[in-house]
């Protein structure tokens, strides 16, 4: 889910267009309807036949600060985690931290992106901003399992199958929380899961190019940051889908 993708300069864009990019027949710049709503320049832009529309990324240059401030906050705290003693612990940080690094501030917001349904619910359907940028993207063939286990896992994506069943094919670290795991599907929804015996939540699927975070048990992060494991999901909640 960590495809980097290039924001255009708001300086390109007209107040009223968007520009659209990936699986869709028409690329360019797209103008919205009389009220300078989204979906009528989805519709012009043609999203492919092949395109998943639930993985569409919507980019607004006006979330871009939020996302940078937030980037800088998780890499705060994975930095401060590396230096509290721990040898594994400090490995595990290090190696979170070169993964986050990489990731691109996107500035993704959140859209569902069936136009026909934005026109019908105006609350979905927003007027465009300078800036605006719309990517479509084919059906993902996998998932990702990353956070709080030995390696980053990439696996097939089986449809139905549970994030906890997942969660089982990656090895998770004693740094792990035994109790949750977090599931960012691939509209950018965070659902936290409960794992243990106690709490166990029913199957829940995970979408095409979802990720399913295993996050740090609450006494390592408590004295760093105790919404650690929610800014890394909002975080990762921004990235684009990969295939």
């Amino acid at each position: 889910m960590l495809a980097a993708i290039a924001i255009p300069s708001a300086n390109s864009f007209g107040a009223d267009a968007a520009l659209f990019s990936g699986a869709v027949q028409q690329p360019g710049m797209h103008r919205g309807d009389d009220g300078g709503r989204l979906a009528a320049a989805l519709l012009a832009a043609r999203p492919a036949p092949d395109a998943f529309l639930p993985a569409t990324l919507f980019a607004r240059q006006s979330a871009r600060l939020a996302q940078v401030r937030l980037k800088a906050g998780v890499l705060h705290d994975l930095q401060t985690l590396s230096e509290g003693g721990d040898d594994a612990l400090s490995q595990l940080s290090e190696r979170l931290a070169r993964w986050v690094e990489d990731m691109p501030v996107t500035g993704r917001v959140p859209l569902s992106a069936d136009p026909r349904l934005m026109q019908l619910q105006p609350r979905w359907n927003p007027p465009i901003q300078a800036g605006d940028s719309v990517r479509l993207f084919q059906r993902p063939s996998t998932i990702q399992v990353v956070g709080a286990v030995a390696e980053h896992c990439t696996l097939p994506h089986r449809p139905l199958r549970s994030a906890l069943d997942y969660v089982k094919d990656c090895a998770a670290t004693t740094f792990a929380d035994a109790d949750t795991v977090l599931v960012i599907q691939v509209d950018g929804t965070v659902q936290t899961l409960g794992a243990a015996a106690w709490n166990r939540a029913d199957p829940q699927p995970v979408s095409p190019g979802g990720v399913v975070l295993v996050p740090f048990a609450p006494k390592y992060i408590r004295s760093v940051d105790a919404e650690f494991n929610a800014d890394l999901a909002a975080l990762i909640a921004t990235q684009a889908a990969t295939p």
